[in-house]
């Protein structure tokens, strides 16, 4: 059975940037069964892009979000489970919403952003 992946901003920023892990982003992103993102996700998309890019990249990558992903709906329960992942694993907020979502959709994050790197329900790729 193939993997439901919930892509952080980090590994679709590689992807989308030829980074060092781009083609393993793209492996698990052609394999998933579904892909999930967070509306916080797609914010985050588009200002670490267009800060390093321009608007049109940017754009472009949220067209490439909302075409290829799932954006899940973000609600109360899910805030207050976000608010507790941060307290309890010490991840920053958005992080922390990427983790309760991923948790609530049995989901895997797929990153390589360091906050992750020990908690199990990350599919970890950087160094």
């Amino acid at each position: 059975m193939a993997l439901k992946i919930m892509a952080d901003s980090w590994a679709l920023i590689d992807f989308m940037q030829k980074g060092p892990h781009w083609e393993t982003v793209r492996r698990y992103l052609v394999s998933s069964e579904e892909i999930v993102v967070t509306p916080l996700l797609v914010s985050e998309l588009y200002y670490r892009i267009e800060e390093k890019e321009d608007e049109a990249t940017a754009l472009e990558a949220v067209r490439f979000v909302r075409e290829r992903t799932r954006i899940c709906e973000l609600s109360v329960e899910t805030a207050v489970a976000a608010g507790k992942t941060h307290l309890k694993e010490k991840l920053p907020l958005v992080d922390a919403f990427t983790l309760a979502v991923a948790r609530k959709e049995n989901a895997k994050v797929l990153t390589g952003d360091p906050h992750f790197k020990k908690i199990k329900e990350v599919i970890f790729l950087g160094d």
